[in-house]
Formats: structure tokens, sequence, C-alpha cells
């Protein structure tokens, strides 16, 4: 093996590479899938000590900046990366000069793993960690759907006559450090067409429950509907946690219950 080829291995010229696929396209939340990958040896004989796994999403959200010389705090706001899972195959192996071996791997997609909706991104990261050298990677991105419980939700919103508008990926102000995804419904049809603006649904996922936030934007007129808009005098919070272990009837059932109270 000449020093050309074992110099460019380790800056990742002519190095292994890493080729994965996923068991299926689209992927709802909770639910497991095979991972499967398969690595090519480049140029040189390399080893491979370790293959990481990251599951990651991105989020709007507020970063600190200061440049050189500058005083107190300053913020901009930027998409985060938010790491929502991670794992290894820790088998340290030597990869010969053009071998390729296969791997398999199971993905458990978290529960609170955002939607592929909106502006939000959900990917899988596969890293090959080399020694001394450039750590080849992947990003594999993936289309999450919701679960069998959340679409439940989304049934009953759409039997009220409301339709998705937008569905944001936010910093959650409470955690600086995760996320929340707000689902904006506007009434097209049915009882809430003309006296709600909008309704916003913020779906938490709490052990094995859901956790369903919704913030009613009541629909005025003139200046009284600009002067509830400052004081928040036009909005209804409601809330709803249902288990998991319930069926998606009673989910749909509970639900209807808290739209119909609401005027």
């Amino acid at each position: 093996m000449g020093w050309l080829q074992k110099t460019l291995a380790r800056v990742g010229v002519g190095g292994a590479k890493a080729e994965v696929s996923v068991e299926r396209d689209d992927i709802q939340q909770g639910q497991s899938v095979t991972v499967t990958l398969i690595v090519h040896g480049g140029e040189a004989m390399q080893q491979i000590d370790k293959i990481s796994f990251d599951l990651c999403c991105d989020f709007m959200g507020w970063e600190e900046v200061r440049g050189a010389g500058e005083q107190g705090r300053k913020k901009q706001r930027r998409r985060i990366t938010h790491k929502l899972l991670s794992w290894s195959l820790s088998d340290a192996f030597e990869l010969s000069k053009g071998e390729s071996r296969r791997f398999e791997t199971e993905l458990n997609v978290p529960a609170e793993t955002p939607l592929s909706m909106g502006d939000c991104n959900v990917w899988l990261e596969t890293s090959l960690d080399i020694p001394m050298a450039k750590d080849p990677s992947t990003k594999t991105p993936l289309t999450i759907k919701p679960s069998l419980h959340l679409n439940a939700v989304f049934d009953v919103l759409e039997a009220h006559g409301l339709r998705i508008e937008k569905a944001d990926c936010e910093q959650d102000e409470r955690n600086p450090r995760s996320f929340e995804q707000v689902f904006s419904w506007m009434p097209v049809s049915g009882a809430y067409e003309g006296i709600w603006r909008k309704l916003d649904v913020v779906v938490t996922h709490k052990d094995n429950a859901l956790d369903i936030g919704m913030t009613v934007h009541r629909q005025g007129e003139g200046l009284g509907d600009m002067v509830g808009r400052l004081v928040g005098a036009n909005k209804l919070e409601r809330s709803l946690d249902v288990s998991l272990d319930d069926s998606v009837e009673h989910v749909q059932v509970a639900l209807n219950n808290v739209l119909q109270k609401i005027t």
C-alpha cells in the first residue's frame, strides 16, 4: 500500500463510504423499521471502530452569537439541529481495499418525532468512526407520518370543517433545548366558519399519554377585534390528555366533547 493511498484515505479521498437504505419511505411516529447499511471499502485498508446512527430533526430557534471583542449577548434566529435518538454498532472491523460489508439495525422512531410537514426536516445520519481519518457520514431523509392516535385527532378536526394551513416546528419556550410542532387549522366550513379565525394545536407526548393543547383564536370585528388580539381576549385555551392505551375511537369521542363545549 503506497504512502499516497494511505494519506488520501485518512482525509476521506478514496476512503470508505456508507450506503444506507430504510425499509419504507414513510414511517409512523413510534414505529420500528429496519435500516440496511452497506460499507464500501476505498483505495486502502481501513479500520472501522464504530458505526454511529443519529435520528435528527431541525426547528427554528434562537442562538446566542458574539463576535470577537463584542460585549453583551446577541441572539439570532436560525435553524437548530436536534438529536432525537442515537445508537451505534460498536464491533470494530477491518475493511479491505474494495471490500463491501452489509449490516442491519432497527430504527425505533420516538413518538415525539415531528411530522414531515411545513418546514420541518427529519433525517438519519450515519457515520463511520475511522481512527486518524475524516469520518465519512451520510444523511438519509425520512418522511414521518402521524401515529394512529394523532391521526385520529386530525380526522376529528377535519370532520368539523377545519383544514391545516401550516405546521411550524419551533423552539419550546419552556425548554429551549427542545421544540414543539404547532399545527394551525383554518375553519373552511361547518359550525366554526366565521366564528373562529384559526385553531392552533400543539401535541406533546408524555410517557404513555398524548397532551393535546388547543388555542382558539376567535373572529372579531373592527376595532374590537384589533384590541382583542392585542390583549389576548380573543383567545381561548383548552387541553385534553389521552392515554395511548385508549382506542382511537375513545380519543375521537373525547376530543369531540371538548370541541362541542367551545363557543
